[in-house]
């Protein structure tokens, strides 16, 4: 699993394997999405569409 790191205040700031790990627990054990399949996540948040030039979200 690779750790993005963030830019903070025009700073990187690397995740921490917690906060790397978090989004795949939430998604593995929250019955809030039992049953439901073929969405992205990041960030302990469905992904909305990716920005040009942003580095998160998902591809269209």
């Amino acid at each position: 699993m690779r750790l993005r790191a963030q830019s903070i205040g025009g700073g990187m700031r690397w995740k921490t394997p917690e906060q790397g790990t978090a989004t795949s627990v939430l998604v593995a054990t929250s019955p809030l999405l039992d049953g439901i399949g073929g969405r992205y996540f990041e960030d302990c948040n469905e992904a909305a569409p990716n920005e040009p030039g942003s580095c998160s979200g998902v591809a269209p």
